[in-house]
């Protein structure tokens, strides 16, 4: 995931590890498309764990192009993930498949780092808040299994 290292003392992350590349809008809501700037295209890339200028940043799959996670903001903090550009397996067992939303919500621990929870399905008030600008990012993408 993004680091906290790359967060700035003002609000700002280091500009110069992202670019925008796109916007998504769908539903009302709109979501800049961001790249690392050194992103050689060969791995998964998230978006940056701190926020600057907007409230939901999305990456793109790097063989396809397309968005494949969406990270939503509160007060420039990480707020959820929601993600659907792989498989999500644990103990090699894949609880959601690629094309299928998971959401991670986020906390910050009594020590000061930032922790997500484990991936579940959106919510029906998440899928109607979110799914349009979701699906206006990859019309492919499913919310249910």
């Amino acid at each position: 995931m993004g680091n906290g290292k790359y967060h700035l003392g003002n609000g700002d992350f280091s500009k110069y590890l992202y670019e925008e590349v796109d916007t998504v809008e769908g539903g009302g809501l709109k979501a800049k498309v961001l790249q690392e700037t050194n992103d050689n295209g060969t791995h998964h890339t998230s978006p940056p764990l701190f926020s600057h200028s907007s409230d939901i940043y999305m990456t793109r799959d790097p063989d396809t192009k397309i968005p494949s996670q969406a990270r939503v903001y509160k007060n420039h903090e990480p707020n959820k993930d929601f993600d659907w550009g792989h498989d999500h397996k644990e103990h090699g067992v894949v609880l959601f498949p690629k094309g299928v939303v998971h959401v991670q919500t986020w906390t910050k621990g009594a020590d000061g780092k930032w922790n997500r929870s484990k991936p579940r399905l959106m919510t029906q008030a998440e899928i109607d808040k979110y799914g349009a600008l979701l699906k206006a990012a990859d019309p492919n993408v499913k919310f249910t299994m």
